[in-house]
């Protein structure tokens, strides 16, 4: 079983054919080291598995100061969460701190 089904397996008894269904939503990509997923003032429209990597998110305050929210370490689910569903500007930023690999849905 791969990371993607072990990880919602370990949340719920998913039917296998509705795990398959999901996953097809995904698509793989890769994201390099300081990169950003999210950025504040812009609206998120995709979700990510984090595959493999480690991603940080952080607010910053008006002068630019940067504050750790947490830190994610895969296999995690990454997304500006409060924007996808407000569909208002991300008030975060995630930012990949190794290279990632991803599997990308688009929450439109």
């Amino acid at each position: 079983m791969d990371a993607f089904s072990s990880y919602f397996q370990d949340i719920t008894n998913i039917p296998h054919d509705s795990l398959i269904a999901l996953r097809g939503l995904f698509k793989p990509t890769t994201m390099h080291k300081d990169e950003f997923y999210a950025r504040h003032g812009e609206k998120a429209q995709k979700l990510a598995f984090l595959q493999k990597g480690i991603v940080r998110v952080f607010y910053q305050n008006d002068t630019g100061e940067e504050f750790n929210k947490l830190f994610i370490k895969s296999p995690a689910i990454v997304a500006a969460y409060a924007s996808l569903i407000t569909q208002k500007s991300a008030i975060i930023d995630i930012q990949c701190l190794t290279d990632c690999e991803i599997l990308e849905a688009n929450f439109e």
